[in-house]
């Protein structure tokens, strides 16, 4: 009876420690991913940002003008 209790808590933590394994695997693989999009949402605002301060200036409509 002793032999079995140490075989299934032996089991439980093994299943656990898989589990566990998994999980941080995962959350490894997610925060890879989120940090790729941010980077590329980073070198898009850049992007833009340049587009907008080297844009000529708009001519003003009358409308503004007045």
């Amino acid at each position: 009876m002793l032999a079995d209790a140490r075989k299934r808590a032996q089991t439980i933590i093994s299943d656990a420690t898989q589990q566990n394994s998994d999980l941080i695997s995962d959350a490894e693989a997610r925060l890879a991913q989120m940090n790729i999009e941010r980077e590329l949402v980073a070198d898009y605002l850049t992007n833009l940002r340049q587009l907008v301060e080297n844009a000529p200036e708009a001519p003003r409509s009358a409308v503004e003008a007045s």
